[in-house]
């Protein structure tokens, strides 16, 4: 079973691992993976492979420290039958006990009023849980704004962002998590209602903490006991038991309930420990032409985020972003080449990624470019002049890596990349 402490500890660790760090998301391979182009299936790590990731990038863009996020499994308010908050429950992680609404407030179930479904979304923003018509019990956790709706958003993810003093757009969060009542018992669950309970039949909760009171209901023919609510939910308890004390000279019996407490610190005091955070989601935007730096239409199929690459003079690279191409101009052009293709030269290979003129930009370098540059799709054909290496040495740390089948970024649109990490 998932520890998700452990996991949560580990994201966390992750997350500033990467504030920590200069991180660069690159894309690379602009040619094609072969005869289908289709990605490959797995991949593999290796040092051969690493030096080809590296080899073949072709852009690089920092990730800003703003740009990551623990993030949590989206779900959806929606007129269902929502699983109600239960410390008991090993396997409440991977269950639908909260919600985002279409005001992107996220809400904890504490209630599903004996299972019944869900009818009217909640929408109080407060520090204590409230009740809904439909019998449901809500207790608000934070609200997803700004920024962060815009860049960790999606259909399959929801930010969480762990705050602990008041922050702008956040105060709603900051006093939640300060207005949360420690080891409150917000449920007592009846399991069995056992039969034949009297008259002055009492319930009782014993724990470590204090000011718990509850009240039961008795059915008039059968003397089961039909419920029993909360009257006060107490503070302080990390563990209590529900004690039914009949006073008759022969006591009903086989009633047996369980009381149903909030997390340590309450609800509400921590969502990202709450809700089962164990993910961290970077996000990256290319945007047009990048300042220039990104010379025509964009054909790509890898992606990689590196920690701490290094530029060629050693230096750790610090800019925005950086064209990691190798340029080569050429005299005595015969022909034309194409955007794509390999081409050879004495000794080695590259592929062309953009052509301006008489200039090739090239990438996936085996060699150094020099003599005669031959086209192998368009056989044409031109001589090395000079050549401007390309900008990044293989350093750093890959974090990231995906390959995928070829994707097109014409020259001016966007390309959004939102890669997850999972722990």
């Amino acid at each position: 079973m998932k520890n998700y402490k452990l996991s949560l500890i580990s994201a966390r660790n992750f997350l500033q691992y990467c504030l920590d760090r200069r991180i660069y998301a690159f894309l690379g391979r602009t040619f094609s993976w072969g005869s289908p182009d289709l990605a490959p299936t797995g991949i593999q790590e290796s040092a051969y492979n690493l030096v080809n990731d590296f080899n073949e990038t072709v852009f690089a863009k920092k990730v800003l420290e703003s740009n990551f996020s623990l993030v949590i499994r989206r779900v959806n308010w929606e007129e269902k039958v929502f699983t109600q908050w239960n410390d008991r429950d090993p396997l409440i992680a991977n269950k639908d006990f909260y919600c985002l609404t279409s005001s992107n407030h996220v809400y904890k179930c504490i209630s599903n009023n004996n299972g019944a479904v869900s009818t009217v979304e909640p929408n109080l923003v407060n520090t204590v849980p409230f009740q809904t018509a439909d019998g449901y019990v809500w207790r608000y956790m934070f609200s997803v704004n700004g920024d962060d709706l815009l860049k960790f958003l999606t259909p399959d993810w929801i930010p969480v962002k762990e705050i602990f003093t008041s922050e702008v757009g956040y105060e709603n969060q900051y006093a939640s998590q300060v207005a949360a009542v420690p080891g409150t018992i917000d449920r007592i669950d009846l399991v069995q209602g056992g039969s034949k309970y009297g008259v002055g039949t009492t319930v009782t909760i014993v724990g470590d903490g204090t000011g718990a009171t509850a009240s039961l209901t008795i059915h008039p023919t059968t003397g089961a006991i039909t419920s029993i609510s909360v009257t006060n939910k107490g503070r302080g308890y990390t563990w209590a038991n529900v004690i039914i004390t009949d006073p008759q000279a022969v006591p009903g019996t086989g009633a047996f309930a369980t009381a149903v407490l909030s997390p340590v610190f309450g609800h509400g005091y921590n969502p990202a420990e709450e809700l089962y955070a164990s993910h961290v989601m970077a996000t990256c935007t290319i945007e047009g032409n990048e300042g220039g730096l990104i010379k025509g239409d964009l054909t790509f199929r890898k992606l990689l985020l590196v920690a701490d690459p290094q530029l060629m003079n050693n230096s750790f690279a610090t800019d925005y972003r950086y064209a990691n191409t190798s340029t080569v101009v050429l005299t005595g052009v015969s022909g034309s080449f194409v955007v794509g293709e390999r081409v050879t030269f004495s000794g080695g290979y590259g592929y062309i990624t953009y052509i301006e003129a008489d200039t090739l930009y090239l990438t996936g370098l085996d060699g150094v470019p020099s003599g005669v540059v031959t086209g192998e799709t368009s056989s044409a054909t031109g001589t090395v002049s000079t050549v401007t290496n390309e900008t990044f040495k293989i350093s750093g740390s890959v974090i990231f890596k995906a390959y995928f089948d070829p994707r097109t970024k014409s020259i001016a649109d966007n390309v959004e990349a939102r890669p997850i990490f999972s722990f």
